[in-house]
């Protein structure tokens, strides 16, 4: 018999937004075929949280690869596909020293 939560996404009113692309719904179908279920539906939430916190579209670009490698999708193989490369470090500059007596004669001679 199957619980109330086993399949939360089945009669979700709303489901079809769950998925912003084709993508993203070949990957859901992926994820339910090993964990039918709540399970399945956890996996791709955190992966919809990785696309809302980060770039939706390297996400979409990572399951892509991952659908089309046949490979096994869970959040943490995404994650590692669109961490962000390191990048080369910034150059620290000085601060630029500021002299206020210039402004001061300003207002003197405006005033």
């Amino acid at each position: 018999m199957l619980s109330r939560r086993s399949a939360p996404f089945q009669r979700y009113v709303y489901r079809d937004d769950l998925f912003p692309t084709v993508v993203f719904r070949r990957a859901y179908d992926a994820l339910q075929t090993p964990h039918r279920g709540t399970k399945g539906d956890l996996d791709y939430l955190r992966i919809l949280h990785l696309a809302a916190t980060t770039m939706e579209s390297e996400v979409e670009a990572a399951l892509h690869l991952l659908l089309e490698e046949n490979a096994r999708i869970d959040v943490d193989t995404v994650k590692a596909l669109v961490a962000p490369k390191m990048s080369p470090p910034v150059a620290s500059l000085p601060a630029p020293s500021v002299d206020l007596h210039a402004y001061d004669r300003l207002l003197e001679v405006l005033t």
